[in-house]
This record gives structure tokens, C-alpha cells and sequence, in this order.
């Protein structure tokens, strides 16, 4: 494990975004398992917003995430990708959270449930 994920802030996930789409798997795999361990270091709903809001992450990027990594880390990226300040990647990581058989998602649908877009709230809802 790089020494970022230990010594590193959740903040640091910003930069580290762009390796998650990087054509050498090992950097893919290991930008991904960085920015979780990153991520999981948020313990407060203002984190979560205030690390995540400005990510590099598309609507496309979730496609390739759930073709490019393993279920557990895709799961882990749309959780992520909820938290994005688009409400379109928003939106598409909301809807694909839904469709995830993993509790680990509950928590980032019922932040959602209070979006100010309402097909998110929608969207949360019904993925509950």
C-alpha cells in the first residue's frame, strides 16, 4: 500500500482521480485502492462533500470504472461518484448505487434522498 493512504488526507483524492483512468493497470489499481483507503478515512458528512465535490469524474468515468475494476472497488467508486457537485455523474452513480447489492450503499442513498435534484431524490428512494 503507497504511503499516501496512510499518511495522506481524504483531500488528497482530488489529484488522484485522473490515475483511475491511466492505461497501466497497475496505476489504475493502485490510484483505486489509495483513494478508498483515503476515503474511508472521512468520518463526517461535511467531509465527504468538502473532499469530493471538485473529483475529476465523469459520467463516462463510471462506465469505465465498472468495467475496469472489481465489483467491491466499483461499488466503492460509485459511493464516490455520488458525491461529485455534477448532479448528472451524481445522478448516474445514484442510479447504479440503487442496482448494487452491497449495504455499504444505504448510506450514500440516503444522502442523496436530500439533493436538491429531485429525480436523485427519486432515484434514492427507490434504490432504498
Amino acid at each position: 500500500m503507497p504511503k499516501i493512504s496512510y499518511d495522506g488526507y481524504p483531500s488528497g483524492i482530488y489529484n488522484l482521480t485522473e490515475f483511475l483512468k491511466d492505461d497501466i493497470i497497475e496505476i489504475r489499481e493502485t490510484a483505486c485502492t489509495t483513494i478508498i483507503h483515503l476515503f474511508k478515512k472521512i468520518n463526517r458528512k461535511k467531509g465527504y462533500y468538502g473532499s469530493l465535490k471538485y473529483a475529476d469524474i465523469s459520467e463516462s468515468d463510471i462506465d469505465f470504472y465498472e468495467t475496469n475494476f472489481a465489483k467491491e472497488l466499483h461499488v466503492e467508486l460509485l459511493a464516490i461518484s455520488s458525491l461529485k457537485g455534477s448532479g448528472y455523474v451524481r445522478g448516474k452513480a445514484v442510479k447504479k448505487l440503487s442496482q448494487a447489492d452491497a449495504t455499504s450503499t444505504i448510506q450514500f442513498l440516503i444522502y442523496r434522498l436530500t439533493d436538491w435534484v429531485l429525480s436523485l431524490n427519486q432515484s434514492a428512494q427507490n434504490g432504498l
